[in-house]
């Protein structure tokens, strides 16, 4: 599961969010500023309060650098093949 972590007006957030529409990815996204619970958690797992966070499965990228995004994202799709078709053509 993809789950993108963001703020409203964040500049960086919405770039993400763009990036993966445009490359068609299915992503749920979560509003830590209404959500605390989602807001601890981050900071829990991730030791800081910085938006964007992407959360692949179990693996959490703090901020958007795209090389990054790529990676993980590639090696998302790679691991969960059969999945891939879902989450492209939904």
């Amino acid at each position: 599961m993809i789950t993108v972590y963001s703020m409203p007006h964040c500049a960086s957030c919405n770039k993400l969010k763009k990036y993966l529409l445009d490359k068609k990815i299915n992503y749920k996204e979560v509003d830590i500023s209404t959500n605390n619970f989602a807001a601890r958690y981050l900071i829990e797992k991730t030791g800081v309060r910085i938006v964007p966070d992407l959360e692949i499965d179990e693996s959490i990228l703090v901020g958007f650098n795209k090389k990054d995004v790529e990676c993980a994202i590639n090696a998302y799709f790679m691991i969960n093949k059969n999945k891939m078709t879902v989450w492209l053509y939904e």
